[in-house]
């Protein structure tokens, strides 16, 4: 199943993103992906953690966030620029 109302912003995005959920009880983890399915980065997020993640280290392109808390789990599409 997905998150409802799961966000990522600003996109497209410079330096970082930050993501936003309509709920959040548990720690998730997010993993980002370029256009190639390769795993870039793998972070965990508690419920009082601001959701932001650096992307100074990413070169210009399309990129897939995912967001996953145990059976829950949605992706969005990034674009850095």
């Amino acid at each position: 199943s997905e998150f409802n109302r799961f966000e990522v912003f600003p996109n497209p995005a410079d330096d970082y993103f930050e993501f936003s959920l309509e709920s959040q009880t548990e720690d998730l983890e997010l993993n980002m992906y370029d256009v190639n399915g390769r795993v870039l980065m793998t972070k965990v997020f508690n419920s009082q953690q601001v959701k932001g993640v650096n992307t100074q280290n990413l070169t210009t392109g399309i990129y897939f966030v995912e967001i996953k808390n145990g059976m829950q789990r949605s992706i969005k599409k990034l674009v850095i620029q």
